[in-house]
Formats: structure tokens, C-alpha cells, sequence
């Protein structure tokens, strides 16, 4: 089991990766070809943050 202050930080890591990767998802949309493929980063960046932040010492 985790404990509280690990879930919140799982859980704060996966919220910056989806914004993160919304953000890249704004800048490849809008800089180079229009294609909706790009929102495919949004999911990926979230379940890396929250990966991230779940592997760190506790």
C-alpha cells in the first residue's frame, strides 16, 4: 500500500504530465501540421509523471 503523501504525489505527477503534455500537444498542433495524432501525448505524459513520482524514494 502507499501511503497518503505518495498517492498525492502520484497523483500531482500524473496532473503536470497531462499539462505538460497538453502544452505540447497546443505547440506541435499549431507550429507544424494540424493533426489530431499529437493529442496522443496528453495520456502518455500524465502516465509518465505519475510513474515518475511514484518511483522516487519515499
Amino acid at each position: 500500500m502507499m501511503s497518503e503523501t505518495k498517492k498525492r504525489r502520484v497523483k500531482l505527477g500524473a496532473i503536470f504530465g497531462a499539462v505538460s503534455g497538453a502544452a505540447l500537444f497546443g505547440v506541435l498542433y499549431f507550429v507544424s501540421a494540424p493533426n489530431l495524432f499529437y493529442a496522443a501525448f496528453i495520456p502518455v505524459a500524465a502516465v509518465l509523471g505519475a510513474a515518475q513520482m511514484y518511483m522516487t524514494a519515499e
